[in-house]
C-alpha cells in the first residue's frame, strides 16, 4: 500500500511561525533598545564625566555598558537561532507534503520549481534581510529620541528616513520589470541547457546540439542583460541612498554643532544624535540592498500558498476502492497548444478488464497524448476519461494511483537503487519488487549485477545496458499489480529476450484481467492485442481482432466503426 499524501499544513505552520516571530520581535525590541547604550554612554561621558572629572563614574558607566553589550550579543544570538529554527520548521513540516502535492497529476500547479520556493523562503527567514525588516519598525523610535534631544534634529532625521524609504520604493519600481523579464529568460535558458545536455548524451540528431547551444546562448545573454540592467538601476539607487545617508550624518553633526555653539545643545547630545541617526538609517539602507531577497521571498510565499490551497482542494477527495478496470472514453478531444484544429476528437471507446488495446498511427497523430489521457496524467480538452465510472482526475491520491502503471516512451531512471526505481521509491517489500522484476523478465539480469537490486542509478555510476534499463522501466509499470497499464513504445531498445519478456508480461496482465494499452508500431506486438486503434489525420479507426460486440468506437462525426474494419 502506498501511503496517501497528507495535506500541506501551510496555514498551521505559519500560525506557529507567527508565535516564534512574536518572540523574535520582542528580542528585536530589546536589542534595539540596548543599542541606545552607546549614545547614552557618550552623553554621560561628555556632559558629566568630563565636567566633573569623576573617575569612579567613568568606571561604573563603562562596566554597565559592557554588561549591556553582553546582553545584547546574547539576545542577538538567540534571535538568529530562533530564525534558523523557524526556517527548519518550515522545511520539516512542508517539504514532504509539498513534494507529494507537486507530484499529484491532478494538481493545477505542478511546477517542481515550487520546491525551490521553500528554500527561498527558508533562506530569507534566516538571512540578513529578515533581520533588517525586524529592525526597521524601530526607526520611528530612534527618530523620536533624536527629536527629544532637539526638535530641529528630529526634523532632519525624519526627512532622512522618509528619503531612504522613498528610494527603497523607487528601487523596487525601477528594477522590478527588468528582473521579471530576466527571470523569464533565465527559465528558458535553464530549459534549453537541460535539453542541450540530453541531446549531448543521446547524440541521436546530428547538428541538434549546435542549434540548441545557439538558442541557449541567446536566452542566457538576454537573461544576463536583464540582470545587468536591474543591477545597474539598483546600483544607482544604492549610490543615491549612500549619498543621502552620509549627507544626513554630516548635516546632523553640522546642525548639532551649530546648536552647541548657540547653547541649545550639549556636546554629548551632539555625538549621541549622530550615533542614533546612524542606527536608525542602517536597517533601511540595508533593506534597499537586500530588496531582491525580500521580493523573492514574497513571491515564493504567494506561490506556496497557492499550491497549499490547490492541495487542500484535491486532497479532500475520498480514496476509491480498487478498480475492476472498466475504462471508458466519451467523445475525447485533444488540441495542440495554440492550434484551432484538434489532433483527434470525438473518440468514444470502452475497454473491458482483461483486454489489450493496441494504439498505433504515424508520428504526431496523438498516440502518446491519448495514452496519457487514458491514464489521467493529462485532461482531455473535450470529453471525459473514466475508470470504473470515476473521472480519471479523481484517481489522484497516491493510494489510488497505485492501481495505475505507466511506461513512457522516453522514461528515465531516477537517483537511487534499482529497487527504489522499481518500487516507485516506496517502502515496498523485497517480494513485491522481485515479483515486478520477474514479470518484466529482468530479475536474472539484475541479480547478475555486482550489487544486484542495490545497484545505484546516479551520474557517477556505470551506465546500464539499454535493454536492461527499459526492462526496469517495464518492471516499474508492473509494480503493485496495477489494474490499468499504459505502455508507450515499450520495445524501442529491447533485444529479443526483452521483447519475449514483454509479450509474456502482456499475457500475464490479460490473465489477471487488467486493462492494457500498448502504443506500438511493430506488427508482432500489435498481433498480441485484442483490438487495434489507429489514429491518422485527426480520425480514429478501430480494428476488432475478436468478436466482441459490446466494444465499440465512434468517430468524430459520431458514426460507429464496424468491428473488424480497417
Amino acid at each position: 500500500m502506498i501511503p496517501d499524501a497528507p495535506p500541506i499544513p501551510f496555514h498551521q505552520t505559519l500560525r506557529d511561525g507567527r508565535r516564534t516571530l512574536a518572540h523574535v520581535a520582542g528580542f528585536s525590541f530589546v536589542i534595539n533598545f540596548l543599542a541606545l547604550v552607546v549614545p547614552v554612554y557618550m552623553i554621560q561621558v561628555f556632559d558629566r564625566v568630563l565636567t566633573s572629572r569623576s573617575g569612579d563614574t567613568l568606571i561604573v558607566l563603562t562596566i554597565g555598558a559592557i554588561v549591556a553589550f553582553l546582553v545584547l550579543a546574547a539576545l542577538d544570538l538567540v534571535r538568529s537561532r530562533l530564525l534558523v529554527r523557524l526556517g527548519r520548521l518550515l522545511d520539516a513540516r512542508l517539504a514532504g507534503p509539498l513534494a507529494r502535492a507537486l507530484a499529484n497529476p491532478s494538481a493545477s500547479r505542478r511546477d517542481p520549481a515550487r520546491l525551490r520556493d521553500l528554500e527561498v523562503l527558508r533562506g530569507f527567514l534566516s538571512g540578513p534581510a529578515m533581520t533588517a525588516l525586524l529592525d526597521a519598525p524601530w526607526v520611528p523610535l530612534f527618530v523620536g529620541l533624536i527629536a527629544l534631544l532637539h526638535p530641529a534634529l528630529g526634523g532632519v532625521a525624519l526627512l532622512g528616513a522618509l528619503a531612504l524609504f522613498g528610494l527603497a520604493w523607487l528601487n523596487a519600481r525601477l528594477s522590478g520589470r527588468a528582473l521579471d523579464a530576466a527571470r523569464g529568460d533565465g527559465l528558458r535558458s535553464r530549459d534549453l541547457a537541460a535539453a542541450l545536455n540530453r541531446s549531448a548524451e543521446s547524440g541521436s540528431v546530428p547538428g541538434l546540439a549546435i542549434g540548441l547551444a545557439d538558442r541557449w546562448a541567446t536566452a542566457n545573454g538576454a537573461a544576463l542583460s536583464g540582470q545587468a540592467e536591474a543591477a545597474d538601476r539598483a546600483g544607482t539607487v544604492m549610490a543615491a541612498s549612500r549619498f543621502v545617508r552620509l549627507s544626513l550624518q554630516v548635516g546632523m553633526l553640522g546642525l548639532a554643532a551649530w546648536l552647541v555653539i548657540g547653547g541649545a545643545l550639549t556636546p554629548g547630545a551632539m555625538i549621541a544624535a549622530s550615533i542614533i541617526l546612524a542606527r536608525a538609517l542602517a536597517p533601511v539602507e540595508q533593506a534597499i540592498g537586500l530588496w531582491r531577497q525580500v521580493a523573492a521571498a514574497v513571491e515564493a510565499y504567494k506561490r506556496l500558498r497557492d499550491v497549499a490551497i490547490d492541495a487542500r482542494d484535491t486532497g479532500n477527495r475520498m480514496q476509491l476502492p480498487a478498480p475492476t478496470g472498466d475504462l471508458r472514453l466519451n467523445r475525447v478531444a485533444c488540441f495542440p497548444a495554440g492550434a484551432d484544429a484538434p489532433i483527434f476528437a470525438g473518440i468514444t471507446l470502452s475497454v473491458r478488464p482483461g483486454q489489450v488495446l493496441g494504439l498505433t498511427g504515424p508520428s504526431g497523430s496523438g498516440k502518446t497524448a491519448l495514452g496519457r489521457i487514458m491514464l489521467g496524467l493529462d485532461s482531455p480538452h473535450q470529453g471525459s476519461a473514466r475508470l470504473d465510472g470515476a473521472d480519471m482526475r479523481t484517481w489522484s491520491t497516491a493510494a489510488d494511483r497505485q492501481h495505475l502503471g505507466y511506461m513512457p516512451q522516453q522514461g528515465e531512471l531516477y537517483p537511487g537503487s534499482l529497487r527504489d526505481n522499481i518500487a516507485r521509491f516506496t517502502g515496498a517489500t523485497p517480494e513485491a519488487v522481485i515479483a515486478a522484476a520477474e514479470a518484466a523478465g529482468v530479475h536474472g539480469r539484475i541479480l547478475a549485477l555486482p550489487e544486484g537490486y542495490d545497484t545505484l542509478v546516479e551520474s557517477g555510476a556505470a551506465p546500464l545496458a539499454a535493454g536492461l534499463r527499459q526492462g526496469i522501466l517495464l518492471a516499474r509499470a508492473l509494480f503493485g499489480d496495477p489494474q490499468l497499464v499504459v505502455l508507450d513504445e515499450p520495445y524501442s531498445t529491447m533485444d529479443g529476450d526483452g521483447v519475449d519478456a514483454l509479450i509474456r508480461a502482456l499475457t500475464l496482465l490479460r490473465a489477471r484481467r487488467a486493462v492494457v494499452i500498448v502504443i506500438a508500431h511493430r506488427p508482432s506486438l500489435l498481433a498480441r492485442c485484442d483490438r487495434i486503434l489507429t489514429l491518422r489525420d485527426g480520425t480514429a479507426r478501430l480494428t476488432e481482432r475478436r468478436d466482441r460486440p459490446d466494444l465499440r468506437l465512434m468517430t468524430q462525426n459520431g458514426a460507429q466503426v464496424a468491428a473488424g474494419g480497417q
